[in-house]
């Protein structure tokens, strides 16, 4: 096992372009990484430290199509909290048919491709993953569920995530059921 971080900087190239052959050797509790030319050491952790995939019974939550499943986790995304003293804030929440990312601040919804039957909390690192997983394709994701675990699969990938234990706030009481004021506007102008 090797730190990712580390791993994946002594990968990268200034220029952009790929950095050609990656070599590692081992040296008892150090790896000795070659890019091009320089030479690097990275500590190595032991394997059976490495998170191995949960045996637990899990059963399907449901199939639900890449491409909106995508367009719903991005639209959340940027109001999802990332202050570590909130971790009811620092989710993606999937209620019923409804995406939700809440700072505090400010609140994004948008709309579940395929309702889910309970409440799943996932943690920003995870929806970050499921953002660059997904690439909006014509695929479907499976969503299964065990214990405090979301597993979803699509085209090859497969993420396994432990679920946010916390109590994601009423973000409905926020939404104003009818109003008798309505305004209309053009969405061009308005952007501009």
């Amino acid at each position: 096992c090797l730190p990712l971080k580390p791993l994946v900087a002594l990968c990268k190239t200034g220029s952009g372009k790929d950095a050609g052959d990656v070599n590692i050797d081992l040296d008892g509790t150090s790896a000795i990484i070659a890019v091009d030319g320089a030479t690097s050491k990275l500590p190595v952790l032991p394997a059976d430290d490495f998170p191995r995939e949960t045996d637990e019974p899990g059963y399907l939550i449901g199939v639900w199509p890449e491409r909106p499943f995508a367009e719903a986790i991005n639209h959340v995304l940027p109001a999802v909290s990332n202050d570590p003293t909130r971790p009811h804030l620092c989710c993606v929440a999937l209620i019923a048919d409804v995406v939700v990312g809440v700072d505090g601040h400010r609140m994004h919804t948008a709309h579940l491709p395929v309702p889910t039957p309970e409440r799943l909390l996932l943690p920003v690192p995870a929806a970050n993953t499921i953002s660059r997983i997904l690439t909006g394709d014509d695929q479907v994701v499976a969503v299964a569920r065990s214990d405090k675990r979301l597993v979803l699969r699509v085209r090859g990938w497969t993420l396994e995530t432990r679920l946010v234990a916390a109590e994601f706030p009423p973000y409905e009481q926020v939404i104003p059921r009818s109003s008798r004021n309505h305004l209309s506007v053009d969405a061009a102008q308005l952007s501009r």
